[in-house]
């Protein structure tokens, strides 16, 4: 599927997942050392590797203290497609957000009807990196 030029953030359990996606569609290579190397950018995207996105954990201790903030266990990447390039098949799970994703609401002029708007990037939900190109 090609949406044209937009802005994604990808949601991967591991670090390990997001490598091996990347390898299979071509946005990292192994290298000589068995190592995996990102390629974070070409004339058709860029991408940035966010990795574990630290959270703030619900609620207090004995003393009424805050809990520490902990990692949230998913590995994120925020990827900026300049070109249109076709979403490979495999990335839909991954796909948190986009900024070709719609939502509907109820029209403003006839509460009886909705409207397809474009779904806001997620910027106010603290379970989601609030990294974000400009």
């Amino acid at each position: 599927m090609n949406y044209g030029p937009a802005d994604y953030i990808l949601c991967f359990e591991s670090q390990a997942q997001a490598e091996q996606f990347g390898i299979a569609n071509g946005f990292a290579v192994v290298g000589k050392d068995g190592k995996v190397q990102t390629v974070l950018a070409t004339h058709q995207y860029a991408m940035d590797i966010i990795g574990e996105w630290i959270v703030q954990t619900p609620g207090v201790d004995a003393n009424g203290d805050p809990y520490p903030p902990t990692p949230d266990g998913n590995y994120w990447v925020l990827f900026r497609d300049l070109v249109g390039l076709d979403v490979p098949v495999d990335a839909t799970p991954f796909i948190y957000w986009a900024s070709w994703m719609t939502e509907e609401i109820p029209d403003p002029e006839d509460p009886s009807k909705t409207i397809t708007v474009p779904l806001p990037r997620p910027t106010n939900d603290p379970l989601v990196p609030n990294t974000w190109w400009l």
